[in-house]
């Protein structure tokens, strides 16, 4: 399987560079940041760092390697949850509202529910939920459509 390298993120020009170990590297462009997320507005550009006390907490009653990297481990676990709330924020932002409030200017686009989908990741397979728009607008960033690695 392949393996990702650290990322760098140049504040400079806005520009995510990811190399992976395969035979073309590419250079991604961010189109807009999303609030709440890494990178978004309101947030300052120094990296994220997890405390240790939340590692600690998540790492409570883990024993063996199996249960943080396993199939069912907390690695795979916190990526789900992780991706699952990075696309919802990303159609939060696509559409102008949060889940759970009223569209503005009345019915215009809207949630279409969240199909299932399994992607490929270094843990093995991980299934998540991409959520979509009524009028199918909406093209995900973080994992796009049709997208299985």
């Amino acid at each position: 399987m392949p393996t990702t390298t650290p990322r760098r993120i140049d504040p400079e020009e806005d520009v995510l560079s990811v190399s992976e170990e395969r035979s073309d590297l590419r250079t991604v462009e961010r189109r807009e940041g999303l609030p709440g997320l890494p990178g978004g507005p309101g947030l300052d550009h120094k990296p994220l760092e997890v405390s240790d006390e939340v590692l600690d907490v998540l790492l409570s009653g883990v024993r063996t390697a199996e249960e943080i990297a396993g199939p069912d481990g907390v690695l795979g676990q916190l990526t789900r949850r992780l991706l699952n709330r990075a696309l919802e924020a990303e159609l939060a932002a696509h559409l102008g509202y949060e889940a759970g409030e009223a569209p503005p200017g009345g019915a215009g686009n809207a949630r279409n529910g969240k199909p299932g989908k399994t992607i490929l990741t270094d843990q093995g397979p991980l299934r998540i939920r991409s959520p979509r728009d009524r009028k199918g607008t909406f093209e995900p960033e973080i994992v796009k459509k049709r997208q299985t690695r």
